[in-house]
């Protein structure tokens, strides 16, 4: 006995008159914009003790006309 469900079985539960959830799909991806500074270089890629690390993350996200949306993420 196995509890590995085969590609069979899986497939025959999606198709057993459930109705499916919603689901997403990656149309495109690409760089808008893209920028790095490092203005203590090359003294900023000695180590030192620990490195101070501040991250912050942006996301906005806009629906257009074709049904489609357009995600925006901003990593600072």
């Amino acid at each position: 006995m196995t509890d590995a469900v085969s590609p069979a079985d899986a497939n025959s539960a999606a198709t057993d008159g459930q109705p499916q959830g919603p689901g997403f799909r990656i149309v495109a991806q690409y760089v808008k914009d893209l920028s790095f500074e490092n203005p203590k270089a090359p003294d900023s890629l000695r180590v030192d003790g620990k490195p101070a690390i501040d991250m912050g993350v942006e996301m906005n996200a806009a629906g257009r006309q074709d049904g489609l949306f357009e995600v925006e993420l901003r990593l600072s």
